[in-house]
């Protein structure tokens, strides 16, 4: 089989690929991307705005499906909270992990969905409740804007910095 060339702006990419040479693909904006190499000699991708990178790692506590998450100095994952800022929201998981099992976390921007009752289009704000998101921000809570609600049921997350006590 030839090389494939593919260019793709805001799409979910999904392939499976056998026997192939090599795939060559520039990604701008690409909310997803699943594939199935076999036999796949190389892959060449320029990914610009791509987001969450998915790692897999241990959970220092128990987390569940949708927490917002940072990674400790000990290189397990612990639910954010913005009662400290030395847990900053980094990554989330889409699953529930248990205290010292693996998971799939993400890091990087991405759509968590799964939500009940948000209200769209609003800013939402790290949680003094360990890995819980807000809309709002309390006082003395860390200041970290953790994305925007797309609907009553999704959130884009993409993380900022955060910017100190309210």
């Amino acid at each position: 089989m030839a090389d494939i060339n593919v260019t793709i702006s805001p799409a979910n990419i999904s392939a499976t690929l056998s026997s192939t040479a090599a795939i060559n693909a520039t990604l701008s904006n690409t909310p997803a991307i699943n594939a199935t190499l076999n036999s796949t000699a190389a892959i060449n991708a320029t990914l610009s705005n791509t987001p969450a990178i998915t790692v897999t790692l241990s959970a220092g506590e128990n987390i569940a499906a949708r927490d917002l998450v940072y990674r400790a100095a000990d290189g397990k994952v612990y639910r954010a909270d913005a009662g400290n800022e030395a847990k900053e929201a980094t990554g989330y998981v889409l699953n529930a992990i248990a205290q010292d099992a693996t998971g799939l976390v993400y890091f990087g921007a991405g759509v968590i969905g799964g939500f009940s009752g948000l209200t769209p289009n609003v800013r939402a704000f790290l949680s003094t409740s360990p890995g819980a998101i807000s809309t709002t921000v309390g006082a003395g809570d860390i200041v970290q804007q953790v994305g925007r609600t797309l609907s009553a049921t999704q959130l884009y997350f993409e993380p900022q910095s955060p910017i100190g006590q309210n």
